[in-house]
């Protein structure tokens, strides 16, 4: 024997799909997702303003000088925060002068000097607020010299050795260079003045470079990716192999030039003018 059970006519007869109806029954979800949204934005936004109040309120300033009476013949330097200068002068030894902030943390300063190599590091800790450290060294004029920031400029003064210059984001510069120069910048100018160099090499991913000289150079290597490239050489009866181009500029090279010289100078920007010309860069 079967049972048969009553059917409700109207439990089936929903009528037609009425979107309006389903939009507007998502709408207060969707709310409750924003909201959440909303909270979290203002949440990490409020800590991060505490976490940089917290850094003001430690704020300091950083101090630190280092004499170095044995010889220093070769700097290596790298600094995370914070810019570099470095001059050259006549004496054996080296003054390390460190300026700088301090907030939550403090930057490292880590100083050594080991077979005529003066090494020095400073960092700070990820996304620290209040911490750099900047550099200045004054050294014998014909040390080798090489120098990095992470984010800061890069500037040398009256060296006469071998010089390699670099900043993650910062201008580099050198001032009356005259051993073999590179100098480069992923983010700034590179200018290099009154050069007696006879071999330079001056390249910036994002900024301008420019390349003047006291004395003929014998091979110059001067690119930007994105900026104007200038090469200022002494007026002469000198001739160079000049190449000089750019893929969006234009291109100027007022000098005397020799396509067999053994003197050359290239000038390349992806996007900016080129000039070589006589006179200061």
């Amino acid at each position: 024997m079967t049972a048969t059970l009553p059917i409700d006519p109207g439990r089936f007869d929903r009528g037609p799909f009425d979107p309006e109806t389903a939009e507007g029954s998502l709408r207060p979800r969707r709310r409750r997702a924003w909201l959440v949204v909303g909270l979290v934005i203002a949440f990490v936004t409020i800590a991060l303003g505490a976490w940089d109040l917290v850094g003001l309120m430690s704020h300091k300033a950083v101090h630190h000088e280092r004499t170095w009476s044995a010889p220093v013949r070769t700097l290596d330097l790298d600094v995370g925060d914070g810019s570099v200068t470095v001059v050259g002068t006549n004496q054996t030894g080296a003054v390390v002068h460190a300026d700088g902030a301090r907030g939550l943390y403090s930057p490292t300063d880590e100083q050594s000097l080991v077979d005529g190599t003066l090494r020095i590091r400073s960092s700070c800790p990820f996304a620290a607020s209040w911490c750099s450290l900047s550099y200045r060294v004054e050294l014998p004029a014909g040390a080798k010299v090489v120098v990095h920031s992470s984010d800061g400029r890069v500037t040398a003064n009256g060296l006469t050795g071998d010089i390699n210059l670099s900043s993650s984001n910062g201008r580099v510069t050198a001032n009356s260079p005259s051993g073999t120069l590179t100098a480069h910048s992923s983010n700034g100018r590179v200018q290099v003045t009154g050069a007696r160099s006879a071999h330079v090499t001056a390249t910036s991913n994002n900024g301008s470079v420019q390349v003047g000289f006291a004395e003929a150079p014998h091979a110059v290597f001067a690119h930007s990716y994105n900026g104007s490239v200038t090469v200022g050489v002494p007026r002469s009866d000198i001739s160079y192999r000049v190449e000089a181009h750019s893929n969006n500029g234009r291109v100027s090279t007022p000098v005397r030039t020799d396509p067999t010289g053994s003197r050359t100078i290239t000038a390349v920007s992806n996007n900016g003018d080129v000039t070589v010309r006589y006179g200061p860069a």
